[in-house]
């Protein structure tokens, strides 16, 4: 399934000038902001439809725990690594998309899990031995 996503509220909430300005990329002229874009696709990983009046603290406080973990999010195709911040998130307020909601402790569970199942060493190797067997993989290639 597509990740559709739809900012008509944003722009009714913001007019057409302050959703631009947000919105627009500083770096190519057409493509969205980075923000804007992360922002787009977080909504994936953090489970959420989108960012409205009645889920902003939600979405901000999965955002946080999330980059506490994983840290920065990489934007600009790799010029630079950001802090989504709080401000970032409000300003979006109005953004909607068509992933499934999911409760907090729904979401909470389902990232357990998966951290869980990526984390698993099924070989039981070393980090080491699996450091080695890339490097013979990348002299071969």
């Amino acid at each position: 399934m597509s990740l559709n996503f739809d900012f008509s509220t944003m722009i009714e909430r913001l007019g057409q000038a302050e959703y631009d300005r947000i919105t627009d990329s500083p770096f190519e002229k057409g493509k969205w902001h980075p923000v804007t874009d992360a922002l787009i696709w977080r909504c994936m990983s953090l489970e959420m439809r989108g960012i409205d009046e009645k889920n902003v603290d939600e979405f901000i406080w999965r955002c946080k725990f999330l980059q506490s973990l994983t840290g920065t999010h990489d934007m600009a195709n790799n010029k630079m690594d950001i802090w989504i911040t709080e401000q970032d998130i409000r300003n979006h307020i109005g953004l909607s998309t068509n992933v499934t909601q999911k409760t907090r402790d729904q979401w909470l569970r389902g990232f357990k899990n998966h951290r869980v199942r990526t984390m698993k060493n099924p070989d039981s190797k070393t980090a080491w031995d699996m450091c080695a067997e890339a490097a013979k993989e990348t002299e071969t290639a």
